[in-house]
């Protein structure tokens, strides 16, 4: 059996089976482009780390997105409905997948999450979301969380 981060039930082969469904966004300007190490500071709505599908990295490996070669399919995530994404402030939102891309990539950069608001722009997209708790962020939480669906 292997991690949740590497599920997937649709594999072919055992070596896909082994494959990463979890990837940090890499790049100019992205939560992890070392060069400018506290240019996070306002950037709650980045995201920084994406589900995808078929990575073709194997779960122990080092292995990242570079948001500048994203795969065809990547708004298609596992099941072919949408993607986990992960925000710089703890939030997890599932993204549908009829999101328009140039809008998801203005969240994947430190600049365009200063001056874009996931709340008002890609809402309409989310399907569930969880929102942690200031004690979550602090690491103080006792596994509470403020975990919402969206009505369709």
């Amino acid at each position: 059996m292997y991690p949740d981060y590497c599920w997937k039930k649709n594999a072919r082969n055992e070596q896909e089976r082994r494959w990463t469904n979890v990837m940090a966004l890499t790049g100019p300007d992205t939560g992890f482009d070392l060069r400018f190490p506290d240019k996070l500071e306002g950037c709650d709505h980045l995201i920084i780390v994406v589900e995808v599908n078929n990575s073709g990295v194997h779960w122990g490996e080092p292995g990242d997105l570079d948001i500048r070669h994203l795969p065809p399919d990547f708004l298609k995530g596992i099941d072919g409905d949408g993607i986990m994404v992960l925000f710089y402030d703890g939030a997890i939102w599932f993204i549908k997948k009829d999101v328009p891309l140039e809008l998801l990539k203005q969240f994947f950069t430190a600049t365009g999450a200063r001056s874009h608001n996931r709340n008002d722009e890609l809402i309409k997209y989310a399907v569930q979301y969880c929102v942690p708790t200031s004690k979550e962020v602090r690491g103080l939480a006792n596994d509470e969380s403020e975990a919402q669906a969206i009505p369709e």
